[in-house]
């Protein structure tokens, strides 16, 4: 049973949450904000978290691209969608935005100065720099939960593959060395495998591998086209964008690990 008590000031919201298990009270805490909505966000992230163990994403924040008279900025909004507000403002294409695990990093590709380049973005502090900026492409990031840093894409003048790069922009590793594209990485929850596209197959197609490069395999079979891998948050399953005809339009999938 959730009870909520809310009382309106001059200086915002003042809310006592309880959550009871029968006469048991199990959870019990105030919460001080501007605004009721954002009230709504916390009670409604404290209540899944004691109930079920999940974190949940009442709190959290979204990454997107707007594209407006041609050109395309990142923007970040709340997950509901308020508070959206522009990141970059450089008249040009950035695009494929991506989070660190702790959600205070925010990397992107830009061709703000001709080439796409990785920016990295420091959320708290305001401040964007310069992540990667070799010849040639720098896109798709993605972060390690094991902290090393971040795996992206760049083709260095030659055929695109996955690299282990530190948090200054240092390659660390190459990860793949095939001739066709390897690209949007996916880290599984505990850092130890590696979703991502590649057309070593054909067309693009979702192969996994250790983040050692180890055991690599495919994991989508009877499609046409299969990209955009992304882990769920236990490592139970992966969904990906595909289709399974040239014709047909893109759709969401899952795949289950048994």
């Amino acid at each position: 049973r959730l009870e909520l008590k809310v009382v309106r000031s001059k200086k915002g919201v003042l809310a006592n949450v309880n959550i009871a298990a029968g006469k048991e009270i199990i959870f019990s805490r105030n919460f001080s904000e501007t605004d009721l909505r954002r009230i709504g966000h916390r009670t409604a992230q404290a209540s899944l978290r004691v109930l079920t163990g999940e974190t949940g994403f009442f709190l959290s924040k979204i990454a997107f691209v707007l594209k407006y008279k041609g050109k395309k900025e990142i923007w970040i909004s709340d997950w509901d969608g308020k508070n959206a507000a522009a990141l970059t403002g450089w008249s040009g294409i950035s695009l494929l935005p991506a989070f660190g695990l702790d959600g205070r990093e925010l990397v992107f590709t830009s061709y703000k100065d001709g080439n796409p380049d990785l920016y990295l973005f420091d959320i708290k502090k305001k401040t964007i720099q310069l992540l990667s900026g070799a010849q040639g492409l720098n896109v798709s990031a993605a972060f390690d939960p094991l902290g090393e840093g971040w795996v992206v894409t760049l083709s260095k003048g030659k055929d695109p593959n996955l690299y282990f790069v530190s948090r200054e922009g240092k390659i660390i590793r190459r990860l793949t060395s095939t001739l066709g594209i390897d690209t949007a990485a996916t880290f599984s929850p505990n850092g130890s495998e590696i979703a991502f596209t590649t057309d070593r197959s054909g067309n693009p197609q979702i192969f996994i591998m250790g983040r050692d490069t180890s055991n690599p395999r495919r994991l989508t079979y009877g499609f046409f086209w299969a990209d955009e891998a992304d882990w769920s948050g236990d490592g139970s399953a992966i969904a990906f964008s595909a289709k399974k005809a040239s014709d047909e339009k893109f759709q969401i999938f899952l795949e289950y690990f048994s």
